[in-house]
C-alpha cells in the first residue's frame, strides 16, 4: 500500500503540470471546471491538481486513485482499439504478478462462488456488469467497464461432478495502451474483491 501511496503522489505532481482541457479533450473525457471526470466501473471520479474524489466525494484507495492517475497521463490521444481477449498472464512482462494475480482474483471469485450461479450473477449486476454472449460456452461470461476504452470480462463456470468451478478474467489487448501492468493488476483484484463482498453470503 505504502508503495502505491508514493506512487499516486509522483503522478499528481505529474498532473498538476499538464493543460486540463487539453488532456481532457485528447481522451475524450469531461471537463468540469478544475476537474476530469473519469468513471471507474461505473462510479464518476473527479480529478484536480488537489487529488481525488468520488460522486460522493470521498477519496479512494491510493491504489485506486494510481490507476486513474495512470489512466490519464499514459497517453495523451485515444489508443486504437483492439477487442483481442486477453488474460493477464498475456501481456508482455507479467510473469512476476501471474500468481499473485490469479490467486487473488480467478481462484478467489472460484472458490467463492463455486455451487453459487445465482450470487455470482448478482453480484455482478452489482458492479454494473452486463451479460455477454461468449464464443465458448460458459456458465456466465460477463463485461465490465473498468474505465472508457478499458472493458474487463469475466467467465464462470461453476463446479460440476467432474470439475470444479473455474473463472478466468481477461482484458482487450488494447488494455495495455491505456495502462501499464500494475495498474492492470488492481483493476483484476478490484474486481474479485468487490464481488465477493457481494451482500448475499454464502448458505
Amino acid at each position: 500500500m505504502e508503495a502505491f501511496d508514493l506512487t499516486y503522489r509522483d503522478h499528481l505532481a505529474q498532473f498538476k503540470q499538464i493543460d486540463l482541457a487539453n488532456r481532457a479533450h485528447a481522451r475524450g473525457l469531461e471537463l468540469r471546471s478544475d476537474k476530469i471526470v473519469i468513471p471507474f466501473f461505473g462510479r464518476q471520479h473527479l480529478i484536480s491538481k488537489q487529488g481525488i474524489v468520488d460522486s460522493d466525494g470521498k477519496a479512494p484507495t491510493p491504489a485506486v486513485a494510481t490507476v486513474l492517475l495512470t489512466y490519464v497521463l499514459r497517453n495523451e490521444i485515444i489508443p486504437p482499439a483492439n477487442p483481442e481477449k486477453m488474460t493477464f498472464r498475456d501481456f508482455k512482462g507479467a510473469g512476476p504478478l501471474v500468481v499473485s494475480f490469479a490467486n487473488n482474483t480467478n481462484h478467489l471469485i472460484a472458490s467463492t462462488f463455486a455451487g453459487r450461479l445465482d450470487a455470482l450473477e448478482s453480484a455482478c449486476k452489482g458492479l454494473g456488469g452486463q451479460p455477454v454472449v461468449d464464443a465458448v460456452s460458459t456458465d456466465l461470461s460477463v463485461k465490465f467497464q473498468a474505465l472508457p476504452g478499458v472493458p474487463q470480462y469475466l467467465s464462470f463456470n461453476d463446479r460440476d461432478d467432474d470439475f470444479p468451478a473455474q473463472s478466468n478474467l481477461f482484458f482487450q489487448q488494447s488494455a495495455e495502451r491505456y495502462l501499464n501492468l500494475k495498474s492492470l493488476f488492481v483493476l483484476g483484484t478490484y474486481l474479485a474483491g468487490h464481488l465477493i463482498k457481494s451482500p448475499e453470503k454464502p448458505a
